[in-house]
């Protein structure tokens, strides 16, 4: 027997005794011996150094999630009933799920191979059509917006990912900023760097001298909605800071290019 042909035969081997329901019980009271448990990973270790068998790993379990469309459905299925116990979201879990990944991403080599992979999913056209078709679902849209917005209610959330994108105001922001110093000098704050919330929302710039207004700069390209559908309109975003007691003014990138008719703007916002 060559060693290419090793590990499938050994799998239908498996498959055939794993038909006999003697064989199952037996293996389950093994299995459930922690002394077994313990020898079985060091086992599994042992072969996963070898690179052929993880390449024969890696070729079958590819095989199997391509051709098996009803394992995935019904893997799919099992899995949403999991994660609506609570008891299978439990912070550790989470936690455990985090440190994993994080270390992960330190090896250069994983993230070569993990842009590798994604270059060649988009190259896909299959797979690029189903994930364009699913950025354009309402509900799908939906279900991402209600996620993202629970995540930004969370302080802590807001305070890692401050830390981790460290933003700093563009060039139009920086712009709108210096008029705002100009005309009105210390009324308002640029806090568009997740410095701060109103209920899950981050505004670009703030009153700070007491009164509650906030000013959003939009931009052409980020708040076009054929691109970003899921993106709030002006008048959607002026209801949303209604609704926590502040007054909203949108300024359009634009309107950065004449000075005077923008400072007459915000001069009316600040003393409306």
């Amino acid at each position: 027997m060559s060693k290419d042909v090793k590990y499938p035969l050994v799998s239908r081997a498996a498959k055939e005794r794993w038909k006999d329901p003697e064989y199952q019980f037996k293996m389950g009271m093994i299995h459930n011996n922690p002394n077994f448990t313990e020898d079985s990973s060091i086992r599994r270790k042992k072969l996963w150094e070898d690179p052929k068998y993880r390449k024969h790993i890696s070729k079958v379990n590819k095989n199997f999630w391509r051709d098996n469309a009803k394992a995935r459905i019904e893997l799919g299925e099992k899995l949403k009933k999991v994660w609506k116990n609570s008891d299978s979201r439990k912070e550790d879990q989470s936690k455990r799920m985090s440190d994993t990944m994080k270390s992960l991403w330190k090896s250069k080599k994983y993230r070569i191979k993990h842009t590798r992979v994604m270059n060649i999913l988009w190259d896909d056209c299959v797979y690029k059509r189903r994930m364009k078709s699913l950025r354009k679902d309402p509900k799908y849209l939906k279900y991402m917006s209600a996620v993202a917005s629970n995540n930004w209610k969370d302080p802590e959330y807001q305070k890692k990912i401050r830390l981790a994108l460290n933003r700093r105001p563009n060039k139009a922001e920086l712009q709108l900023y210096n008029i705002l110093q100009e005309i009105i000098p210390g009324d308002y704050q640029y806090v568009g760097n997740f410095k701060f919330f109103v209920g899950g929302k981050n505004p670009d710039f703030r009153n700070v001298n007491g009164q509650k207004k906030l000013i959003e700069l939009y931009g052409k390209h980020w708040h076009d909605p054929r691109k970003f559908p899921n993106s709030q309109s002006p008048e959607q975003r002026i209801r949303y800071f209604k609704k926590y007691g502040y007054k909203t003014l949108i300024v359009w990138e634009h309107e950065l290019k004449d000075k005077e008719k923008l400072v007459n703007k915000l001069y009316e916002f600040d003393y409306d």
